[in-house]
């Protein structure tokens, strides 16, 4: 018994040290095996630190940037997967027999992305929001703090450690390069014509790289614009979804089965949260202070918020149509998304200070006496005084009962409800004033003056759908006639052309192209490419001015992206700078983003008057030209639906809006213009009256924008600036341009433009409504 019990002791403690080594190794193992992970867990970016010097990580350091190229040349960016199967067969799905951008110049982000992702897996394996936090994930590991700064100066500098290095580097090429120029230069001017010549060569090599720098910039606007703004509407949630899925069958058909997406180290470093939205707005518009204009009604009431004007003027034609998808938005949403919710009704727009006060004045007379039923805002920057708006709302309240001579000429054009029947006269007008003054960061408040306070009625305007005028633009249509053209109910953007008269570089439409989105844009991000709808304009033929921004007529539910963009690029000084104020920045804004869904009136601006006397247009044979002529301060619109009908012009109502400051004597003593005008008190008396129209000429313009020259004295182009009257206002169109090149032969470049004649009735309104412009009775 004791030896049994002595051989199961033995047994049992045999057992007991193996389960005990067992449970040691399994112990062992699991700490193991835990330590790993744990340690896989730091090298993945989660607990671990880029800074401990002490752990044997490696993250992407950024390699020392390479020397300066002994060559002024700098490549602009180019897509390393342009060569790529799937790109290319993306390409030519979405393009067609749409002609490729020549100057396909992408984001430099781009090239991170597809460095370190596969083109499948990008386009066939992510969604559109995705595709948004990938883009902005390498925008902010690249450079944690990045902001978009409106202070940057794009000028090229030149007392900077790379001019010197870059000029060193190649002295010897440059100084046998110059020394052709050497043998045409005296002593004194070799120096300075060296050194000019030295600053060429750096601007040309610098260039490159601003226009990079830019093109970063407005691929970041219209990706974030459309990612995080407007991403809550359901038209394109709609259009997304549906571009997403056909694109993704196109890369499914080549590659089944993508790779899913693996994040890089750094981009597993960038954490986007729920808030990315709203905090990228910090980045991308600094500018904005995220406080509402104040929006005041000529009441005196106050609305710190958009009002709602369905609700406050119950009128059933301010309810909004726009449809949000309630579920994006959080509580933390961008601030312009939040305000374009907000945002209702359509109405007119006006930006104005102080001293356009009078203007304005003449130009609520002139909605009244148009029967204007919609609600107006004035937007302005703190800088319209009490005085001014009082003056305003008295020309929108007041009783309005006496009428010049001239209405009783047109009153059976009006309604039966035209005159009020208390008689209170012509209908009163709802007038709101928008100070937009807090909506801007006190650090920016400087960066939108003169032409950018009309940029920024623009943004703050709470209209949904809104016509933009100048305080000295004339409608001859009612505002609904504008609302109501068809080719802006299509598109939200109707826009009108200016005078054809100066021209400028070819090179400006060139910079322009570059600016707009790349082939990449449209691949990712479903952001169109500029076609030839925009680039087959005279802008880029060389016309100077080819949009008049008196009158802009913008649906902002449609639009919203590129009147923001609009907004933006107003900072890029190359770019302004080949513009004049805010006039092309309209049209070419919403082309840089992408957006070609816009409408030009089809005729340019014409000359508005009274023909010139033929006997005050004499050949040197004696005999009167074949071309009329019109001389006016006035540019003037035109229909392209009718070719007749005048919608709008320019300049105010009275003849020479610059007559305050003429000399009258001087102004008769030259007798090469109006020749009825006899002395200096006529040229006054004339100069003060309303312009009187009886006539429209839209001058001819070449398609190659060269002068028709001729042996018969006939106009060579469509306009001549007539420098010597109403202080430099006044230009002269021509109804033909071009005539016989030799007067033996039959050899004849002649070019017809467009003459309007108005019919009595027409003149009659015409008359009626600048009398109540100018104030005469």
């Amino acid at each position: 018994m004791i030896r049994k019990l002595s051989l199961l002791n033995s047994r049992s403690k045999y057992y007991i040290y193996v389960g005990g080594a067992l449970w040691i190794l399994f112990i062992l193992f699991f700490i193991n095996r835990n330590l790993s992970d744990n340690l896989a867990s730091a090298n993945n970016g989660n607990d671990y630190s880029i800074y401990n010097e002490y752990d044997n990580y490696e993250y992407e350091i950024e390699d020392t940037p390479p020397k300066l190229p002994q060559h002024p040349e700098r490549n602009l960016t180019e897509l390393s997967i342009k060569n790529h199967t799937t790109y290319l067969k993306i390409i030519d799905h979405m393009l067609h027999n749409q002609t490729k951008p020549q100057n396909d110049i992408n984001s430099e982000i781009y090239n991170t992305i597809f460095d370190n992702h596969d083109v499948d897996t990008v386009l066939g394996t992510l969604s559109f929001t995705q595709r948004c936090d990938l883009y902005f994930k390498n925008v902010f590991a690249d450079n944690v703090n990045w902001f978009f700064s409106p202070d940057k100066n794009y000028d090229v500098k030149f007392n900077t450690d790379e001019y010197k290095e870059y000029m060193e580097i190649n002295e010897e090429r440059f100084k046998e390069e110059f020394k052709p120029k050497l043998k045409k230069l005296k002593n004194g001017e070799k120096n300075k014509a060296y050194q000019n010549f030295l600053h060429d060569k750096y601007r040309d090599y610098m260039n490159p790289r601003i226009d990079q720098d830019i093109i970063n910039q407005l691929t970041m606007f219209r990706i974030f614009n459309k990612c995080y703004i407007t991403n809550d509407e359901v038209s394109q949630i709609n259009q997304m979804d549906n571009f997403i899925t056909t694109q993704q069958k196109l890369v499914h058909e080549e590659n089944p089965k993508p790779e899913s997406l693996q994040l890089t180290e750094k981009e597993s470093l960038v954490d986007l949260m729920t808030s990315k939205s709203a905090t990228f707005e910090n980045r991308m518009y600094p500018w904005l202070s995220k406080e509402y204009p104040v929006y005041q009604r000529y009441t005196g009431k106050v609305y710190n918020e958009p009002p709602n004007y369905h609700d406050i003027l119950k009128d059933p034609f301010q309810k909004t149509s726009k449809q949000i998808k309630s579920s994006n938005q959080l509580p933390n949403q961008p601030f312009l998304q939040k305000f374009k919710n907000k945002c209702n009704g359509k109405g007119i727009v006006l930006s104005i200070a102080n001293k356009y006060v009078e203007y304005t004045v003449q130009l609520i007379h002139l909605l009244r006496a148009l029967d204007n039923r919609l609600p107006i805002q004035i937007v302005y920057y703190d800088d319209v005084s009490e005085e001014s708006k009082r003056k305003i709302v008295t020309a929108a309240q007041e009783d309005f009962k006496t009428l010049p001579e001239s209405f009783q000429k047109v009153s059976h054009f009006f309604d039966s409800d035209y005159l009020d029947k208390n008689s209170k006269g012509l209908r009163p007008q709802e007038v709101w004033f928008v100070n937009a003054y807090n909506a801007i960061h006190k650090n920016y408040r400087g960066k939108f003056e003169r032409f950018g306070n009309k940029l920024l009625a623009t943004i703050f305007t709470s209209f949904d759908e809104f016509m933009l005028i100048d305080a000295d633009t004339v409608m001859i249509q009612p505002p609904e006639y504008f609302f109501n053209l068809e080719q802006y109910k299509e598109t939200g953007a109707y826009f009108f052309k200016d005078r054809t008269v100066n021209r400028r570089p070819t090179t400006d439409g060139v910079y322009m192209e570059k600016m707009a989105p790349a082939t990449i844009d449209s691949i990712m991000f479903d952001i169109p490419i500029m076609t030839n709808y925009t680039r087959s304009r005279e802008f880029f033929k060389g016309l100077q001015h080819y949009m008049e921004s008196g009158l802009v007529m913008l649906n902002k539910n449609i639009h919203l992206n590129s009147i923001l963009m609009i907004s933006q690029i107003n900072f890029f000084k190359p770019i302004t700078g080949k513009v004049y104020g805010e006039k092309e920045l309209f049209w070419l804004g919403f082309a840089m983003n992408g957006d070609e869904n816009y409408y030009f009136d089809t005729n340019f601006a014409a000359a508005v008057g009274h023909i010139t006397p033929p006997d005050d247009r004499i050949r040197d044979d004696g005999s009167p030209h074949h071309s009329q002529e019109i001389c006016s301060p006035h540019p003037g619109h035109v229909s392209g639906e009718d070719n007749h009908t005048l919608l709008w012009i320019n300049s105010g109502f009275r003849f020479c809006h610059q007559a305050d400051e003429v000399d009258f004597e001087q102004e008769a003593e030259k007798k090469t213009r109006f020749k009825f005008l006899k002395d200096a008190e006529a040229f006054k008396k004339y100069y003060y009256e309303p312009l009187r129209i009886s006539h429209a000429i839209v001058p001819p313009l070449d398609e190659k924008l060269e002068n028709r020259k001729n042996n018969e004295q006939e106009p060579e182009n469509g306009w001549f600036w007539e420098y010597d009257y109403c202080r430099r206002h006044t230009l002269c169109g021509y109804s033909r341009i071009g005539g016989k090149q030799k007067l033996a032969t039959d050899k004849d470049n002649t070019l017809e433009g467009l003459l309007v004649t108005y019919n009595d009735d027409e003149i009659a309104l015409f008359n009626y409504l600048g009398d109540i412009w100018v104030g005469m009775e």
